[in-house]
C-alpha cells in the first residue's frame, strides 16, 4: 500500500485534490475490473472517455482517481495530470516492481517483419544463454507458457504485469514488438529499452495516424526515448537503411 502523496511525487506536475494520506493497493483503468483499494485511471479513449466511468469505479472500491480534468462532486481524492496514459504507465511499472529495470529489453518496430524479427532475436538471445520472454502480435510467451493478448503491444498495465511474471519466473530478457499505436498512446512510456530495432515503413494504419509523416514520427519515438541506464552498456539502435524512412 502506498499513500497518494507517494504516487503524486512520481507523476510530474500532478495536482492532488483531497487527502494525501489515502492508501492505494494498486492501479486499474477498466472500471469493470476495479478492486477495492485501487486507484482508477481515467483514460480518454478513441470511442469513450474513462472520466465518464469514474463513479462506477468508485462504487467498485476505487479509493482515488487519476484525471486529466477535475471531476465535480467526486467523493474520493483526485490526482490531476496532463496525460492519464503516461500516468498509467508510470504507476503500472511502480506497482509491478519495475521489472524491466533488471531485464534486457529489445523493442522492434516497423510496418512489416516485426514478428519474424522478434523470433530471430529470441533465438539469438537464447543462443547466448539468455532466458528470454516474448511479447508480440501472435501471443506473449512467459517462461514457455503462451498467453493470448489483444494488441501487438498491450496496454501498459498488462505489459508490466507480463514483465513482472517473466522476472518472477527467472527470465532476464524480453523481446517485444512495439506498434506505432502503442508509441502514440504511451503504452511504453518510460520503459527502458536496451535495443531498439526499425524494420521498415510502408502505407498502413493511415486511418489512425492520418499521414505517413505522423506514422513515421510515432515510430521514431522508440528511438528518441533511448536512454543510458546506470550500470548498463549504452543502448543500441538497429535501423534498416534500405528503407527510405530508416535512412
Amino acid at each position: 500500500m502506498y499513500r497518494l502523496e507517494v504516487l503524486q511525487r512520481m507523476l510530474v506536475g500532478a495536482e492532488l485534490i483531497g487527502s494525501s494520506q489515502v492508501e492505494a493497493v494498486g492501479v486499474e483503468y477498466d472500471s469493470r475490473k476495479v478492486q477495492p483499494g485501487q486507484v482508477f485511471v481515467c483514460i480518454p479513449g478513441l470511442k469513450t472517455d474513462g472520466h465518464e466511468y469514474a463513479a462506477k469505479a468508485i462504487i467498485g472500491g476505487a479509493v482515488a482517481v487519476v484525471v486529466e480534468k477535475p471531476l465535480y462532486n467526486c467523493s474520493v481524492p483526485q490526482l490531476v495530470v496532463s496525460s492519464s496514459r503516461k500516468a498509467l504507465a508510470t504507476l503500472s511499472a511502480f506497482y509491478a516492481g519495475r521489472p524491466a529495470s533488471e531485464m534486457t529489453v529489445v523493442g522492434i518496430t516497423g510496418t512489416n517483419g516485426k514478428t519474424t524479427s522478434s523470433y530471430f532475436c529470441e533465438a539469438v538471445l537464447k543462443g547466448i544463454q539468455k532466458d528470454c520472454g516474448l511479447i508480440g502480435t501472435i501471443q506473449a510467451v512467459v517462461a514457455g507458457e503462451t498467453r493470448p493478448i489483444g494488441n501487438t503491444t498491450p496496454e501498459s498495465l498488462l505489459l508490466h504485469q507480463l514483465l513482472a511474471d517473466m522476472k518472477s519466473a527467472g527470465q532476464d530478457s524480453v523481446v517485444m514488438e512495439v506498434s506505432s499505436h502503442s508509441l502514440d498512446l504511451d503504452r511504453v512510456h518510460e520503459l527502458p529499452f536496451d535495443v531498439a530495432v526499425f524494420t521498415n515503413l510502408t502505407h498502413d494504419h493511415l486511418d489512425y495516424h492520418g499521414s505517413m509523416e505522423a506514422y513515421f514520427q510515432a515510430k521514431s519515438r522508440l528511438f528518441a526515448g533511448l536512454q543510458y541506464r546506470r550500470g548498463r552498456k549504452a543502448p543500441y539502435a538497429v535501423i534498416n537503411l534500405d528503407d527510405f524512412y530508416g535512412e
